[in-house]
C-alpha cells in the first residue's frame, strides 16, 4: 500500500512540474514568486520541520473580475542557511499511521496509538452532538485520539465518549445537558467530569471495547516483537512493523488497564447532580439513617401539639 502511494505521488509530481510557488518567512506575508518542481512537496518528514507547505485555491475578485490564482506557500519555521535541508511534517500522526500512509518509521518510536470514534448516524441527538463537537474543532463522523503509555486516557477522549452516550438510548435522563442552555459550557465544563453513573459506565465500556479490539488486531505478542527487534535488519519491513506493534501494544495495554480500573471505581466518583447540589450548598441524602432523621423532623414539625396557639 505504501509503495503504491509513493508511486502515485511521484507521478503526480512529474505531471505538475513547474507550478507557481510563493516563498515567505515565518510570520511574514509571502512576497517572492518562484517556479518549483512539484516533487519539493515530497521532502523528508520531521516531527519538528524546518518548513511548512500550504496550498491555497484561486480567489475570485469583485464581481468576478481580477482575483488571484492558486498558490502553494512554503514558510520557513526557523532561520535557514544555504544548503540546509527543507523538512516537512507530513501529518500530526502516530508512527503507525506514518508507516501505513508513507511507508517509513521515524525513530524513536514512542508508545502511542491512535483510536477512532464517532457518533452513531441514528443517534436521536446527532445534530446537537455534532454542533457541540464542531465548536471545539472535532468531528462527529470519525475522530481520532492518541493514547500513550504516559497519557492512556486523554481528557478530551473521555469527554468525547461521554458525549457519545449522552441522552437516549444510553442515558435518557442526561439528555437535558444537550439543551441550548448548556451549549457554551457543555464541553468545557460538564463533559470534562463524570455526568452520571450510567453515562460514565457506558462511556468507559465503549473505550474498553475499542482498546480490546485494537489489542486483538495486533499480531503475535510482546516476546515476538522483542525477538524481531533484536534479530531483524534495522531497515527491514519486519523491523519497522515490530517497532510499531511493540509501541502500540504498550500504549493500548496502558489504556486498557486504566479503563478497567475506572470501571471498577464508578461508585467513588462525583457526578453532575452531586456537584450541582454542592454548588447550591445542599447535602444529598445518602443513607437510611439520614432519611429517617428527616422523617422524624417532619413528624415533629407536623405535630399540632408543638404549636402555641
Amino acid at each position: 500500500r505504501a509503495a503504491g502511494r509513493a508511486g502515485e505521488a511521484g507521478a503526480a509530481a512529474a505531471g505538475r512540474a513547474l507550478q507557481p510557488f510563493r516563498l515567505a518567512e515565518a510570520g511574514a506575508e509571502p512576497t517572492h514568486w518562484i517556479r518549483y518542481y512539484g516533487g519539493m512537496g515530497l521532502g523528508n518528514h520531521a516531527d519538528s520541520p524546518s518548513a511548512s507547505l500550504q496550498a491555497r485555491g484561486p480567489q475570485a475578485g469583485l464581481f468576478g473580475r481580477g482575483g488571484e490564482g492558486g498558490a502553494v506557500e512554503l514558510t520557513a519555521q526557523a532561520d535557514l542557511s544555504a544548503g540546509d535541508a527543507l523538512t516537512l511534517c507530513y501529518a500530526e500522526a502516530t508512527r503507525g499511521e506514518l508507516l501505513l500512509d508513507y511507508g517509513f518509521v521515524a525513530e524513536p518510536v514512542p508508545p502511542e496509538a491512535s483510536l477512532r470514534f464517532g457518533v452513531a448516524d441514528d443517534d436521536p441527538n446527532y445534530d446537537e452532538k455534532a454542533g457541540v463537537l464542531e465548536r471545539v474543532g472535532l468531528s462527529a463522523v470519525e475522530q481520532g485520539f492518541v493514547v500513550s503509555e504516559a497519557d492512556p486516557l486523554p481528557p478530551d477522549l473521555l469527554a468525547y465518549l461521554r458525549l457519545v452516550h449522552l441522552g437516549p438510548p444510553s442515558t435518557p435522563s442526561d439528555a437535558f445537558l444537550l439543551e441550548a442552555l448548556f451549549a457554551d459550557d457543555l464541553w468545557r465544563e460538564h463533559l470534562q467530569q463524570p455526568v452520571s453513573r450510567q453515562n460514565e459506565a457506558a462511556a468507559l465500556q465503549l473505550g474498553h471495547d475499542a482498546v480490546t479490539s485494537a489489542l486483538g488486531k495486533l499480531r503475535g505478542d510482546v516476546q515476538l516483537d522483542l525477538a524481531s527487534l533484536a534479530e531483524a535488519p534495522r531497515e527491514s519491513v519486519g523491523y519497522r512493523c515490530a517497532a510499531v506493534r511493540y509501541a502500540e501494544r504498550r500504549a493500548v495495554s496502558a489504556a486498557a488497564n486504566e479503563l478497567r480500573a475506572a470501571l471498577g471505581s464508578l461508585d467513588g466518583l462525583e457526578y453532575y447532580q452531586e456537584r450541582r447540589l454542592k454548588l447550591l450548598n445542599l447535602t444529598p441524602v445518602e443513607t437510611e439513617e439520614e432519611l429517617e432523621a428527616l422523617r422524624s423532623a417532619g413528624r415533629r414539625t407536623s405535630d399540632s401539639s408543638s404549636y402555641d396557639w
